[in-house]
This record gives C-alpha cells, structure tokens and sequence, in this order.
C-alpha cells in the first residue's frame, strides 16, 4: 500500500511529472491525428517508463529534487516552456518534436542537477528521436535516388514495364515523383528509435546492436520501397481513391505497422543468436 510518505518522496515526484508529461504528448499528437509522431511517442514513452523503472532505486535523486538552483532554474525555464505551448498546437508544430526531450530534459535538470545528466543519457538518446523530424533529415540524407531505384526493380521483378528518371518512376498509365518525403526516411527514423530503445532494454555485445541497429534501417528502407512500388502501380489505374487510400489515407498506416511487427520478429530471432553474434 502507497503512504503519505512515499506520496511525497522526490522519486515518486519524479515518475509523476514524468508520466503528466508524456500523457500530454501522446493527447497532443492524438489531438492533431499525427498518427506517425503518436505510435512513436507511445513506444517510446513506454520504454523510458520502464527502462526508469527498472533502476528506480539507483537514480541520483536529492532528497528537495536536489541540484544546485542554477540547474533548477533551467530546468523549471524548460518545463515550463513546454507547459506553455503546449496550449496552442498546430499539425505541423516543431513544438510537438522538441516537447519530449526538452521537458524531459527540464524534469531531470530539476530532480538531478547538470551532474545528474549522464545518468539519464540512454532515456534522452531515445526520446531525441521524438525530436529528429523526417522531412528535415531527409532534405539533409536524402536517399530518394536509392528508394526510386529499388522501387523500379520491384516493380520490374514483378512484370510492370517500369523505367526511372532521376526520382520519377514511370509505367505505361502513370507514373510518381519520389520525393524526400517519400524517400522512407519516417520509417528508418521510426525503427531505429525503437532499435536505440531495445539495445537499451536489453543490454548485448556489440555485434547484436549493431545488428540491430543495422536491421532497423535496412527494414525501414525496403518496406518503404514496397510502399512506394505499389503507390506507383496504383498511380495508373482508374480507381484514384485507392492510390489516395494507400498514399495518405488509412492504408498509408499499414507499412508503418508491418515494419514494426517484421522488426519486432528480426529482433526475436537475433536476440536468439546472442551467444554467436557475441
């Protein structure tokens, strides 16, 4: 049974603040229909809870939330930054990025102090690619060229007269650009997150995270590439709410989820080999 006492414990005050933070993320995101940002945020908030958790008697807390009040003071300007504009929220708000990690920057500034902050560094990492919007990385890494490509394979592997110009994949009743947006960054950034998450979950040689972290980016690439094969098989045919469908309705979704349930398998079967990849 809960006391008073531990009601008012710094740890408890801690896992508190945290949890408010996250709910008004995830209410956020849910609020605008930013779906992608949502499934994210929901493992990944997840994971943080349980990786604090896990070490929830070994966290450099002060018995007042200590620190020093310089470190408090940022982290109250960091927080409360967050609180703050957390009331008005566009779709496309930067803010619903940074919200994650700046706030849980603010908590852990509060609660531990500057000198605290390596002791929170594997939580950060994975809440910092809230932070990574896809859109800017790809104008940065962009790897439309390659998605365009191996989509063009595909489609010739499987009998479509498909040929590519630069980033423009054409057949014979249609055709589709490849923009960076389409290029797969989202779902890269998306797995690899949650591969940052596993490695931290589960700790392992170096051979296994890195054949995880591998995984996640070749997974997140070719599921895309399919994606983008079928957006450009559709772009053809006569029934335009099916390429609408596939492209930003419902069904835009479910490479998103079949990436995570493929990663989720690759993951079962790799942490299975640990003895040989170690």
């Amino acid at each position: 049974m809960v006391s008073i006492e531990s009601l008012k414990s710094p740890r408890f005050l801690l896992f508190g603040l945290g949890g408010a933070i996250a709910a008004i993320h995830l209410t956020l995101t849910a609020t605008v229909d930013h779906f992608p940002l949502f499934s994210n945020g929901l493992l990944l908030w997840t994971g943080v809870g349980i990786l604090l958790w896990s070490r929830r008697y070994d966290l450099p807390l002060g018995g007042s939330l200590g620190g020093r009040w310089g470190s408090k003071l940022c982290g109250i300007l960091l927080l409360g930054w967050g609180l703050l504009n957390s009331v008005v929220v566009k779709p496309s708000d930067l803010f619903l990025h940074l919200f994650p990690v700046t706030a849980a920057l603010g908590v852990v500034l509060i609660a531990s102090g500057f000198s605290g902050l390596k002791h929170y560094r594997g939580e950060l990492l994975v809440l910092a690619f809230l932070a990574l919007v896809p859109e800017a990385v790809a104008k940065v890494v962009d790897i439309s060229i390659l998605t365009a490509q191996y989509a063009t394979h595909l489609l010739q592997w499987t009998g479509f007269e498909a040929i590519r110009q630069g980033v423009i994949i054409l057949l014979p009743a249609g055709g589709i650009e490849v923009a960076d947006t389409c290029s797969g960054m989202s779902v890269i950034l998306h797995l690899l997150g949650i591969a940052v998450l596993v490695v931290q979950l589960f700790p392992t040689g170096w051979r296994l995270r890195a054949a995880i972290l591998a995984a996640a980016i070749a997974l997140g690439f070719a599921i895309n590439g399919v994606r983008v094969a079928v957006l450009a098989a559709l772009s053809g045919a006569e029934d335009p709410q099916a390429f609408k469908y596939w492209h930003i309705g419902d069904g835009s979704h479910f490479f998103s989820v079949a990436a995570l349930l493929a990663f989720g398998l690759i993951c079962y079967g790799l942490m299975g080999r640990q003895k040989i990849l170690d």
